[in-house]
């Protein structure tokens, strides 16, 4: 029951990091992402959702 409760809480924290690279700061970590569409934006979600720690640091990084 507690993998479960983590997993749910990996997955949110994930999902309002994905609407925070993709829409509200694009370009802060991946400067290519500015001028991109909205599909694409769209599209890069759920990645953005598994991946969120790697991505969160590399935009530290820079």
């Amino acid at each position: 029951m507690l993998i479960i409760c983590f997993l749910y809480a990996y997955l949110f924290l994930g999902f309002l990091f994905a609407i925070w690279f993709a829409f509200i700061n694009p370009g802060k970590g991946e400067f290519g992402i500015r001028h991109t569409s909205l599909w694409f934006r769209l599209i890069i979600i759920p990645g953005s959702i598994v991946l969120w720690p790697v991505m969160l640091i590399k935009i530290y990084i820079s």
